[in-house]
């Protein structure tokens, strides 16, 4: 499964799916507003796993926020990515902390050649 999980309150959220395509991405959309703590709370991780099953080990997790992935670090997930350049306008970024990810189609598959 694919899914949001962003610490953003319902409305800005609403706007932000109205304005881009990634909810035809998504499985699901969660707002850390919807289980009463921030991603920043190790106590957090458990409450979404009351709503949204999933195996610590085997989750990838991406954030921009390096609390964020600390607190998920501590709650047992395993596969952590650091996005390095969350706004196009700024610098990218990087932390010793966490492996940075470039860009999300660096996640992709690369395309298949066809042979002639």
């Amino acid at each position: 499964r694919t899914v949001l999980v962003t610490n953003a309150h319902a409305s800005s959220l609403a706007l932000k799916l109205q304005h881009t395509d990634i909810g035809a991405h998504l499985d699901a959309v969660i707002s850390a507003h919807s289980l009463g703590l921030p991603k920043e709370d190790t106590a957090f991780w458990a409450r979404l796993q009351q709503i949204e099953p999933y195996q610590p080990e085997e989750t990838l997790f991406i954030d921009d926020n390096t609390a964020v992935l600390d607190s998920a670090r501590r709650a047992g997930l395993r596969h952590l990515l650091f996005v390095a350049q969350p706004d196009s306008r700024q610098a990218s970024r990087t932390t010793a902390d966490f492996p940075a990810l470039r860009r999300f189609s660096d996640l992709l598959p690369a395309p298949r050649r066809q042979r002639n």
